[in-house]
C-alpha cells in the first residue's frame, strides 16, 4: 500500500498511464463575448439596413426634414455605424476561437465604441435642441418645450450610457490580469 507523501510525488503521467495532461481550457469569456458580439454585431447591421431602408424609402413630413440629420453628417455616422457593427461581428466570430488577436481587436472595438458613440449621441442631441423651434412651434408652448426638453435630455443621457455599457464592461473586463493570463496560457498550445 502506498503512503500518502508517495502519492504526491507521483507524476499525472504515472497516475494515469496512457493518457495525456489536458490542455488548458478555453477562456469562458471569450465564449461569452464571442457570442454577445455576434448578437450585437448583428443587430447593429440589421438596424443600420433598417433605418436605411426607411430613410430611402419613407416620403418625409417637413417637420421631419427639418430635424433631420444633414447628409454631410448623417453619412459619416451611417458608414462608422457600419463598420463597428461588422468588426464587432467579425470580432465575435473570431473570439470564439479564443485567440489573442480576437481580444486585442475587441479591446480596440471597445475604445473607438467609448469614444464615437457619446459623440455621436451628443452630435444628434445638439442637432435635436438646435431644431426644438419647429417641433414646438405652438403658441404658449412654454409647457410643451419643457416637457420635450426634459425627455430629451433624460433619452439622451441613458442612450449614451446605454450606448457606451457593453464596450466599457468589456474594457473592464478584457484587461483583468486573470482574463490576460488565461488567454496567454491558452494561446501558448
Amino acid at each position: 500500500m502506498m503512503s500518502p507523501n508517495e502519492y504526491d510525488e507521483r507524476s499525472e503521467s504515472e497516475m494515469y498511464p496512457g493518457q495525456l495532461r489536458a490542455s488548458e481550457e478555453k477562456p469562458k469569456s471569450a465564449m461569452v463575448f464571442g457570442i454577445l458580439n455576434i448578437i450585437f454585431g448583428s443587430w447593429g447591421l440589421l438596424g443600420l439596413l433598417m433605418g436605411l431602408i426607411i430613410l430611402i424609402g419613407r416620403a418625409m413630413s417637413e417637420t421631419q426634414r427639418q430635424i433631420q440629420l444633414p447628409p454631410y453628417i448623417q453619412l459619416p455616422m451611417l458608414f462608422i455605424g457600419f463598420g463597428l457593427s461588422l468588426f464587432l461581428l467579425i470580432n465575435g466570430i473570431s473570439l470564439l476561437r479564443a485567440t489573442m488577436s480576437a481580444r486585442k481587436g475587441f479591446l480596440v472595438y471597445c475604445a473607438i465604441a467609448v469614444i464615437y458613440k457619446p459623440v455621436a449621441g451628443l452630435i444628434s442631441v445638439v442637432h435635436m435642441f438646435s431644431k426644438m423651434p419647429a417641433l414646438t412651434n405652438v403658441p404658449n408652448s412654454e409647457a410643451a418645450r419643457t416637457i420635450m426638453t426634459s425627455f430629451m435630455v433624460i433619452s439622451a443621457v441613458f442612450g449614451i450610457l446605454g450606448a457606451i455599457a457593453y464596450p466599457l464592461v468589456g474594457l473592464i473586463f478584457f484587461t483583468r490580469p486573470g482574463v490576460v493570463k488565461k488567454f496567454k496560457a491558452y494561446n501558448r498550445l
